[in-house]
């Protein structure tokens, strides 16, 4: 029986319309509902998500809504990017977020993430049980 799964559910922004721009084929809907089956099927699992600040255009209020979804949520692991012009791309035409705004945007989110990692990880204190290892890698110790 398995008993904890890792998820990896690519959410990108908590703003239906920032989605769209993105040519997202998910809505923070789905994004809610994805994380709430699976959380109720398996409560010890982990779920992972991406998101990009400074998305071309993006208003305060539409990143507002992206903090609101990870509040609400509670990602056990966010990949958190600040945008970058691509060159190529629908977005780099787009009217851009200044860089101080972004930067902005990342910090508060990144302290936002911080916390909810450590309250979402102190479940994990004092557990002892199996685990699987399935990739070398380097042992971190502090």
């Amino acid at each position: 029986m398995i008993k904890s799964i890792n998820f990896h559910i690519p959410v990108q922004s908590g703003n239906n319309r920032v989605l769209k721009s993105m040519l997202r084929g998910h809505s923070r809907e789905d994004y809610i509902l994805m994380c709430s089956r699976f959380r109720k099927k398996f409560p010890l699992s982990s779920i992972a998500t991406d998101i990009i600040v400074g998305y071309p255009t993006e208003t305060d209020e539409e990143f507002n809504d992206t903090v609101e979804l990870v509040k609400s949520t509670q990602p056990d692991v966010v990949n958190l990017s600040k945008y970058g012009a691509r060159p190529g791309t629908k977005a780099i035409e787009m009217e851009q977020v200044p860089n101080s705004k972004i930067n902005e945007r990342s910090k508060i989110l990144t302290s936002i993430i911080k916390e909810i990692s450590l309250s979402r990880n102190e479940k994990w204190l004092g557990w002892v049980g199996n685990c699987l290892v399935n990739e070398k890698g380097k042992v971190m110790v502090q």
